[in-house]
């Protein structure tokens, strides 16, 4: 399902992972001596940034290099200068003393640098190529053909260049990172363009109200693993920003550089990547316990941690021991360990019998593994020795008695003095 109104956390952190992707960056002011021009091929995705036959799709966000593209200045997050709204609500179609036509309209305007305007795609555009034309102070550049297509995918990516880790984040906010990274099963926001027509339809220049939906919903895969999307259309908070709501498949592997790619109609994404690392997985500091000889009736005790080494908490239920013989103490259950967290308990072993004892420690958890923790020990004579003999009969002093002396316990052979 779609985040249908996100909170101010939410818009702050696409905002922060956007300006990024989007070029979000300060270029210094140069007068303006020739005419706008727009290199060969130097319309693309303004996600991907793929190069060769230049595509755009209808509402994609698209990136337009060149020379001399604006007056001079430049409207970027990085001075405080964002993309503003009509009275109606509709994106201006002018920023810094540009204007981009496409087929002779005027197109809505992100950001503007001398060499770099980010721009909407109309979402009427139904031929298979368009001519675009930068204006500056109504200085044409030459018209230049460009290629449409139903689809033209691109994943934000936090390096801007296509490449690397993707604007993804977790349902919360987060981004995801090797500081926060997904865990099979969780759902993840990922950003992109070039998805498409929506529904219901969503004017040129305009943010979506409401849920709206792509007509054709992608695939997504995950370490080459389909994904289960949820959810595909456009983001409340942006114009033309696609949102898909992708949840990690199990068995994807564990890693700072997971591969992410999204098609649709045929058409694949660039490649991103997402840190990885397990739900939750509890750990402990020994997996087996000999207690070696324990004399009946005295006890031995070991501690034992235990760790969260995942990514989220988990919570321990139970502690089962296969022996009364062995018992444990400062572990109160239910107990939930947030990751990265331990606690730490001691086995206790008092013997009974003679003879060996073996047994188990089972840790139930709600963790992706268990833990089973061997014990073993055995049983031995008691140390105290007991004279059974309490008295001797009276003698003679100096004159040798002899008398029987028995005892109990402790180990043999007895030593008399």
């Amino acid at each position: 399902m779609a985040l249908k109104r996100p909170s101010h956390r939410w818009f702050a952190a696409v905002e922060r992972l956007l300006w990024v992707a989007l070029g979000g960056h300060c270029v210094a002011a140069v007068a303006l001596a020739v005419a706008p021009s727009v290199n060969p091929g130097g319309v693309v995705n303004n996600a991907s940034y793929l190069q060769g036959p230049p595509k755009v799709a209808p509402g994609m966000l698209a990136a337009v290099f060149g020379q001399n593209l604006t007056n001079g200045s430049s409207c970027v997050a990085a001075q405080n200068c964002f993309q503003s709204f009509d009275t109606t609500g509709q994106l201006f179609t002018t920023m810094a003393g540009a204007q981009v036509t496409i087929d002779g309209r005027p197109v809505p305007i992100f950001y503007a640098t001398p060499t770099q305007l980010g721009i909407q795609i109309p979402y009427d555009l139904t031929a298979s190529t368009a001519t675009i034309q930068v204006f500056v102070n109504s200085e044409p550049s030459a018209p230049q053909t460009i290629g449409v297509a139903p689809f033209a995918p691109g994943i934000f990516t936090t390096s801007q260049d296509g490449t690397g880790p993707g604007a993804i984040t977790h349902a919360d906010g987060r981004p995801v990172d090797a500081n926060n990274p997904a865990v099979a099963g969780e759902v993840l926001i990922m950003y992109a363009t070039g998805l498409g027509q929506v529904t219901p339809p969503v004017g040129t220049g305009r943010r979506p109200v409401g849920t709206t939906s792509t007509v054709t919903l992608p695939t997504v895969t995950i370490d080459g693993i389909p994904a289960v999307v949820q959810f595909a259309g456009l983001s409340n908070c942006c114009v033309g920003l696609n949102q898909i709501n992708v949840v990690v498949p199990p068995n994807v592997r564990l890693g700072p550089s997971i591969p992410v790619v999204l098609s649709i109609g045929g058409v694949a994404s660039n490649v991103v990547t997402i840190s990885t690392a397990p739900a939750s997985i509890l750990t402990a500091s020994l997996t087996s316990i000999n207690f070696g000889e324990v004399s009946i009736g005295s006890s031995a005790a070991r501690s034992v941690t235990l760790t969260n080494g995942g990514a989220t908490s988990l919570t321990i239920a139970t502690a089962t021991l296969s022996a009364p013989e062995f018992q444990i103490t400062g572990l109160t259950l239910p107990l939930t360990l947030p990751a990265g967290e331990g606690t730490s308990f001691a086995v206790t072993f008092t013997p009974r019998l003679l003879g060996n004892v073996t047994g188990n420690l089972t840790i139930a958890s709600d963790a992706q593994n268990s833990v089973v923790i061997a014990l073993s020990g055995s049983g031995g004579i008691p140390l105290n020795l007991t004279i059974l003999t309490s008295s001797m009969p009276s003698g003679s002093p100096g004159v040798p008695y002899n008398g029987a002396l028995s005892a109990a316990g402790g180990r043999t052979p007895y030593t008399w003095s």
